[in-house]
Order: C-alpha cells, then structure tokens, then sequence
C-alpha cells in the first residue's frame, strides 16, 4: 500500500460474514473518506445520458468518480494536458498527465498500441462471430489499460460526453 503512482490492488481476498458490530470512526486505524462520490463506469454513463441528457446532466452536476477503458489519448490545450477517450471515444476526459506520472504517460502509448492490435487479433478469429454484443464488448474492455479519475460531466456533445478538468487520475 505504499505505492506512490497507480492503483494498489489486493490478491486472494476473501470475506466472511460476522455478528460482530462494525468498527466505529476513530476506532483503530479507519481511514476518512478523501472524497465522496459514487464510482460510476463510463458506459454506465453514457447509458443515461443517451436516455435523457437534462436529467443525467442534473443528477451529475457535482464531481463524479468514473472509469473505463482508455483507448485514445491526445495532446490537450496548454502543457501537459491530454484528453483521454473512454469507452472507444464515448466519453472524454480532460487530465494532467503528471498525475498519472511520466513513467505511466510513456508506457500508456506502448499500451494503447497493444490493446488495438489485440482487439484487431480478436475481431480476425471465427470464433468473434459468435459472440453477442455484451460478451464483444468485454473481451474489447479487456484489451485496454483502465482509467480512474473524478471529473466534472460538462454534457453530452455529438456522441460523446465531455468532461472537464478531472483529478485523482490512476491507471489499472
């Protein structure tokens, strides 16, 4: 846990249901809660935009923690801003590359590289034809590296939604 850049990730967790009463804030080593928002994935987003834009952009007018596959990343207005394409270009994120680091920025174009010659390897198999639309879709996700990040929506534009300055950025 005390990686200085990326996601820390647990392996081999298991849990197991207890009567014993939750432990109190304060009590032992809790940690507060940073920022408060609801994790959200991109394609979930979209989903509701899509379904009605006033009402999604209402109900998102506070920051909101988000994630998806980031396949796309360009040079943004000013220095060291990008924006990052989620979701196949569905949604996109204005960021700071030095919070994900120079090391991660550097690998992320070798990475995006090699996710799209895997899907294109993917979509070339027979086997592709049989899948449905949601199993595609997945095996697509699973090609790219995952962006986190908490970001103001600004609103759906053409068939994206825009999101502005985003913080806590990570790559998984």
């Amino acid at each position: 846990m005390a990686a200085t850049e990326g996601t820390p990730g647990i392996r081999n967790l298991s849990l197991t249901l207890t009567d014993e009463p939750p432990v109190k804030k304060g009590a032992g080593n809790v940690l507060d809660d940073a920022v408060d928002v609801d994790e959200i994935t991109a394609a979930d987003l979209l989903a509701e935009f899509r379904a009605d834009a006033d009402a999604a952009k209402a109900k998102y007018a506070e920051p909101v923690a988000l994630n998806g596959p980031v396949t796309s990343v360009s040079k943004g207005q000013g220095d060291g801003v990008y924006i990052f394409e989620l979701e196949f270009g569905a949604v996109k994120l204005v960021g700071l590359g030095s919070e994900l680091g120079a090391d991660n920025m550097r690998s992320l174009a070798s990475k995006l590289q090699q996710g799209k010659a895997r899907l294109a390897s993917m979509q070339q198999s027979p086997k592709w034809a049989s899948f449905g639309a949601e199993e595609k879709a997945g095996h697509a996700r699973s090609c790219f590296p995952t962006l986190h990040a908490t970001a103001t929506i600004t609103g759906l534009k053409g068939t994206s939604i825009e999101c502005g300055r985003s913080s806590n950025l990570s790559l998984e």
